[in-house]
């Protein structure tokens, strides 16, 4: 676009695909980036999350003790999905202008606490995710302020 009188007009298909298929007997294809997840790109979150699946599998990699069989695919596939289905739950519902969304961004202006919370969280759309999945999360993040997230697993 060079001229304030262009226009430029079109759309993006969320999509959300298998993780992976058998191409033929024990060899399979995983998918990454748009060919896995496609998400509008509204809130500046494909990149992020492609970069993060294909980090997700290069470690599934190095663990993976050079066996790439189902049993790989399904561990890549549960390791990424809490963030990909956040990022793209979240999208969908910014798209949608979901009355819950904007009585967070008024609270988030009101509050710097929420504010920088819900930036920080662009970092981490599976947390955006389930402070926003339904009315009653959105109205506790409002009214308690964030959660702590969970300590990690001990090993």
């Amino acid at each position: 676009m060079t001229d304030p009188r262009d226009l430029l007009q079109g759309g993006v298909i969320p999509a959300f695909r298998e993780d992976y298929f058998e191409i033929e007997d024990g060899v399979f294809a995983l998918a990454l980036g748009d060919a896995h997840v496609v998400v509008d790109p509204i809130m500046g979150l494909g990149a992020n999350i492609a970069a993060y699946s294909a980090g997700v599998v290069a470690d599934c990699i190095i663990d993976s003790g050079g066996i790439f069989d189902e049993l790989f695919c399904d561990q890549v596939a549960r390791a990424r999905a809490e963030v990909l289905i956040g990022a793209s739950q979240w999208t969908n519902l910014m798209l949608q202008q979901h009355p819950r969304v904007s009585d967070v961004m008024r609270a988030a202006a009101r509050n710097p606490m929420l504010a920088n919370v819900f930036t920080d969280n662009f970092d981490h759309p599976e947390r955006q995710w389930r402070i926003l999945a339904t009315d009653r999360r959105a109205e506790r993040f409002i009214a308690a302020g964030p959660e702590p997230e969970p300590a990690p697993p001990a090993t």
